[in-house]
């Protein structure tokens, strides 16, 4: 019998089958299965590893920003020019009105601010789309919001 596929061939069809015979997974002892799986499951968490970057509660600085506001990066892509940050806003903090260049994600993690009668509370969620204006904002709690926003150039207007 000859192969089609002969001249493309490197290993004749004969030897691959004796090959695939001789490496048959029965052969080989459950130690040494439980050795190799380790070994591959150990391998991918550790590049898995090197791609994770995390930042701990106590981790990190905060910058004071102005009066009654905090400010810590915990992501920068300088290339997408954005940025992932907490901003922490003591009880009678305020931030006057601006604009928003790009979209902007906002996450009440505690506390509640406040956009005039427009309240955001612990937990809720708010999306900013590129080119609105926020009014002035306030936090009569104090409050601690995670925001994904651009990197800010200059922040000389919150004060």
């Amino acid at each position: 019998m000859t192969d089609k596929n002969a001249d493309n061939q490197i290993l004749d069809s004969q030897t691959t089958q004796a090959i695939s015979v001789g490496l048959s997974s029965d052969e080989i002892p459950e130690k040494l299965k439980a050795s190799m799986k380790q070994k591959i499951f150990n391998n991918i968490h550790n590049q898995a590893s090197k791609s994770i970057n995390t930042i701990r509660e106590h981790e990190g600085e905060w910058l004071d920003v102005a009066p009654k506001l905090q400010m810590k990066v915990l992501r920068r892509d300088h290339k997408l020019n954005s940025q992932t940050a907490l901003w922490k806003l003591e009880p009678g903090a305020v931030i006057p009105a601006h604009e928003h260049p790009v979209e902007e994600e906002c996450l009440v993690i505690k506390g509640q601010i406040n956009f005039a009668d427009h309240v955001l509370r612990e937990g809720d969620f708010e999306v900013v789309p590129a080119g609105i204006n926020h009014i002035e904002m306030q936090s009569k709690t104090g409050a601690i919001v995670l925001l994904r926003s651009d990197i800010p150039e200059d922040l000389s207007w919150i004060e």
